[in-house]
């Protein structure tokens, strides 16, 4: 699993998206469904930071001050998951690093082997 470098920067990779998920807006989507249509709602609530820090003005727009504490639950389930998930891909990039780096470089003796007994018979 872990033969090559290319490993390292596939969870690096993930780090990165899981920053920018904490830096990014925060959007509820609704979707609704009748006889004749389907419409799609989307309310962008706001920065992580801002909702959290309670700096959303909720009074300037009426749907935004309906959903206020599905903002903020949303906020803070995008907070957490994302920092539960750096803290695990930091400990799998360590672990993937101190493996990659102790690996020794080995041929497979399986082929030599099958060579010596064709040979042998």
């Amino acid at each position: 699993m872990f033969k090559s470098k290319y490993t390292l920067w596939i969870i690096a990779f993930l780090i990165l998206t899981c920053l920018y998920n904490i830096f990014s807006i925060v959007q509820i989507e609704f979707n609704t469904v009748s006889l004749y249509s389907f419409k799609k709602f989307t309310i962008e609530c706001g920065t992580i930071y801002d909702l959290l820090s309670n700096n959303v003005d909720f009074t300037t727009n009426k749907n935004l001050s309906m959903n206020r504490s599905i903002c903020v639950n949303q906020a803070v389930v995008t907070l957490s998951t994302s920092v539960l998930s750096i803290i695990f891909l930091t400990f799998l990039f360590s672990y993937a690093y101190k493996i990659f780096k102790t690996k020794d470089d080995y041929e497979d003796m399986n082929t030599l082997l099958a060579i010596l007994r064709r040979r042998n018979k």
